[in-house]
């Protein structure tokens, strides 16, 4: 299979100040990859390009010299003169043979603009009212939009029976394209001529449409509202205006939230940080409104919500094999939580004796399950989830104390809540503390609860989790039989589920196992197959 990819001019340097999409530079350096720089089309492709929009075999020099200097070889500038030239009359086409009508200096004297936007802005201003409004209305739906919906939505009623008709005009033209694919569905030509058209329209009707087409999505596709919460969050952010709104900016957040977490649950890590940064920035606009308002804070902008967003931010991370990014979040979002993370030694370990000592306590008189409020036992479950990420950091980067000061500060939040993932996986964790300890009598009870806890809560991606710590620390001590056995049975669940990041983790010691146990060519297959899971999922760790 051959993928053709098109991007816009970017600048092929490692200087500091040029901000280069760290895919782009992979794609470019990947030894598969043939890059192809388009430049400026000659003023014979210029022509060539005239003469197959008109539909004519031959263009007067005139023409063609006028096009080419207007656009500088710039395909779509060139393609808009030629409409704009249709359009006004100065060209007609008979026979196949395109002839000049007015001069050139004629259609210099219309006051023709130098810019692409300047040149469909004409264009637009020359259509009747119906059509033009009909385009500035679907550019607010976006570059594909549905008839339906734009009928929906369009502001003069009495037009909307005729709105296939205005479509029709548009296609004429070449300003929209009807898409075979899809009955009833239609695409701007080009995504500036939508940006232009959108630009036309007074903010303050923007804001109307973009309100309407979110409430027209939430109503139309309530049984299947996943599929466009980031279709709602655009359309709901665009609704806002200079002042707050809380029930739009409310909206707006939880479905940013929302589109977070499904690209998380997918594997999409890239994407669910976009949300979830998109998510903070917004509240950070919203909080600086409200001081300026001196407007009570709500709690969808308490920092109590930023940190859930930086626990997601810092799972996506995670799943991206970024340890440092991973690491940070946690920590800024246990400290707008409330915790703190000793950063010096002797207070680490001076905790740490103290979180044992509790620990232990905890251990031999199990306390009652307290009953909280569900917003509190959900901001219990973040931070503990945020001091289960650092453990498994702070554990793979050496640190034996600092994650045993992690898994400690989790234990001790939730282990008086009803029983969850994140206690299932902070005992899977605390078995490998122990067993670094050197205390593995008393380690086995750790992993057989973590076990237990997921399997009581058909919670697939702990099990996996808690099965793979179990085989990690067996390493040196159980036969490989029953440690490949126990690795075997985490990737399968995580293969079922689909859980990248685990997946990856499970084929990575799987790897280590075979090596031990003499299987080298077994071995090359499965690093074939973590190369793959980490190219897919796009973990560097897991490459």
């Amino acid at each position: 299979m051959m993928l053709v990819l098109t991007t816009r001019p970017m600048i092929d340097t490692t200087a500091v100040h040029v901000d280069i999409p760290a895919e782009f530079v992979r794609l470019r350096q990947d030894p598969q990859t043939t890059y192809i720089r388009l430049g400026p089309l000659t003023m014979q492709e210029t022509t060539e390009l005239a003469c197959q929009r008109l539909g004519g075999a031959t263009l007067p020099t005139e023409a063609a010299q006028l096009i080419w200097q207007q656009s500088e070889g710039h395909p779509f500038f060139s393609q808009e003169i030629v409409y704009t030239m249709r359009e006004t009359g100065m060209v007609e086409v008979k026979h196949r043979q395109v002839r000049l009508v007015d001069t050139v200096q004629r259609f210099n004297d219309l006051g023709f603009s130098s810019t692409i936007q300047g040149v469909i802005n004409s264009r637009i201003d020359r259509l009747p009212p119906g059509p033009r409004l009909a385009l500035k209305v679907a550019s607010v739906i976006g570059r594909t939009f549905s008839l339906n919906l734009l009928k929906n939505i369009f502001p003069v009623a009495n037009d909307r029976a005729a709105l296939a008709d205005y479509l029709a005009l548009l296609i004429d033209l070449d300003i929209v394209t009807e898409l075979p694919e899809t009955l009833g569905t239609y695409r701007f030509e080009h995504i500036i001529t939508q940006e232009v058209s959108y630009q036309l329209l007074p903010f303050a009707q923007r804001q109307r449409l973009h309100r309407a087409v979110a409430e027209w999505l939430e109503q139309t596709y309530v049984f299947d509202l996943a599929s466009y919460y980031p279709l709602l969050a655009y359309h709901w952010e665009r609704t806002l205006g200079d002042n707050l709104d809380h029930t739009v900016a409310l909206s707006t957040i939880n479905y940013m939230e929302k589109a977070g977490e499904k690209s998380l649950q997918e594997g999409s890590y890239r994407e669910a940080i976009g949300y979830f940064k998109q998510a903070m920035a917004f509240a950070e606009r919203m909080r600086a409104l409200a001081v300026a308002e001196s407007d009570l804070l709500p709690s969808y902008l308490s920092d109590v919500r930023r940190a859930r967003w930086l626990v997601r931010v810092a799972d996506a991370h995670h799943g991206l094999g970024q340890s440092a990014s991973t690491r940070q979040c946690c920590h800024e979002a246990l400290t707008l939580l409330g915790e703190s993370f000793p950063a010096e030694r002797p207070r680490l370990m001076s905790g740490l004796t103290q979180l044992s000592t509790e620990h232990a306590w905890r251990m031999m008189r199990p306390a009652a399950v307290r009953q909280i409020e569900p917003e509190d036992e959900r901001q219990t479950i973040d931070k503990a989830h945020a001091y289960n990420l650092l453990t498994q950091i702070y554990f793979l980067s050496n640190q034996p104390f600092e994650a045993a000061y992690a898994a400690l500060s989790g234990f001790r939040l939730v282990v008086q809540l009803k029983p969850t993932a994140e206690l299932s996986e902070l005992y899977a964790m605390m078995y490998g503390v122990l067993k670094r300890l050197r205390l593995s009598r008393v380690a086995e009870s750790y992993t057989e609860q973590a076990q237990a806890i997921a399997n009581e809560l058909n919670h697939q991606p702990a099990l996996a989790f808690s099965l793979l710590m179990a085989a990690l620390f067996k390493f040196g001590d159980a036969p490989w039989s029953e440690i490949q056995s126990l690795v075997n049975r985490s990737i399968k669940v995580s293969d079922d589920i689909g859980d990248k990041r685990r997946l990856g983790d499970g084929l990575s010691a799987l790897g280590y196992v075979l090596l031990f146990r003499g299987e080298y060519i077994q071995g090359i297959g499965n690093g074939l197959r973590l190369y793959e899971s980490g190219v897919s999922s796009d973990n560097v760790e897991h490459q």
